[in-house]
């Protein structure tokens, strides 16, 4: 098999095992608090001894985040980036009101391609954050469905602003921190799945270094961002992720999604492998 398509059958597995992982916690997360989750989901994950012994999106601590919230304080969601150790897992109890978010970024020993996945799940009864969550999901779900090979990066940044326009919803939160400017960025491509590691970049997935790997998948990111002109390849792989919020009311929470839209051959899927987490929590709004 084609090695991009080989690292991009890497990427659907790693994230398959992580949202399994996930899912085994949330049949008995209520009463634990977000770190407790966060310690449980980093034990599932290091069991594969084919992954990194952390996620590469580090900090938060182990390249995992849990964040808990309840309707009457939406605070909690509120992030700029999850790097801020005022963000990190806390104490702060899970309920089965909660808004919960859950991200793990684990990366590929041999490959060094991250599996990512982040989800917001309610399983409470308030119709207001249900609806305004399954929106949510469907509006990024709708841009992820839009991308095809032969389409630059800026184009479905395009497409994005006008279906977040027609559903009067903002991306505003998630800017591209690490430019240094108020710039919209709508995902990242997945390293190795477009093209494969030039030979120093290959000596530095084989020492098995985890800053060194962690960094390099960082830099060797090309952001979907406004501006940009990277064309969808047959043999790639990307996020579409995004924090919607209401423009108009401030009562629905902040939530996170992250797609991955892969092209083997220009074969297109849309993964999200929420089901077994749907199930495991009864969620709601997905």
């Amino acid at each position: 098999m084609d090695r991009l398509q080989n690292n991009i059958d890497v990427l659907i597995q790693t994230r398959r095992h992580a949202s399994n992982a996930i899912s085994d916690i949330l049949k008995t997360a209520n009463g634990l608090n977000e770190k407790q989750f966060a310690d449980a989901l980093n034990t599932k994950l290091t069991s594969n001894p084919n992954l990194l012994p952390c996620g590469w999106y580090n900090p938060p601590p182990f390249g995992i985040s849990v964040l808990a919230e309840e309707k009457n304080n939406l605070n909690r969601l509120l992030f700029d980036s999850l790097r801020k150790e005022e963000f990190w897992p806390s104490d702060y109890p899970i309920t089965k009101d909660s808004i919960l978010f859950i991200y793990c970024s684990p990366v590929d020993k041999n490959t060094a391609v991250f599996g990512d996945i982040g989800v917001t799940v309610y399983a409470g009864e308030d119709t207001l954050i249900i609806n305004h969550l399954q929106k949510a999901f469907n509006v990024l779900k709708q841009v992820a469905d839009y991308c095809e090979v032969g389409m630059e990066f800026r184009d479905i940044c395009d497409y994005a602003q006008k279906v977040f326009k027609e559903n009067n919803v903002n991306n505003d939160r998630a800017l591209l921190l690490t430019s240094g400017k108020d710039e919209f960025n709508l995902g990242h491509t997945v390293p190795f799945t477009h093209e494969l590691p030039s030979k120093d970049e290959q000596n530095i997935i084989n020492s098995g270094q985890f800053e060194a790997i962690r960094d390099l998948i960082s830099h060797k990111r090309i952001y979907v961002g406004p501006e940009e002109s990277f064309k969808i390849t047959d043999n790639c792989a990307f996020t579409i992720e995004a924090r919607l919020e209401d423009n108009d009311n401030s009562n629905c929470p902040n939530n996170f999604y992250h797609l991955i839209v892969s092209f083997k051959d220009g074969k297109k899927e849309v993964h999200d492998m929420y089901e077994p987490i749907k199930k495991a929590w009864n969620a709601k709004n997905l």
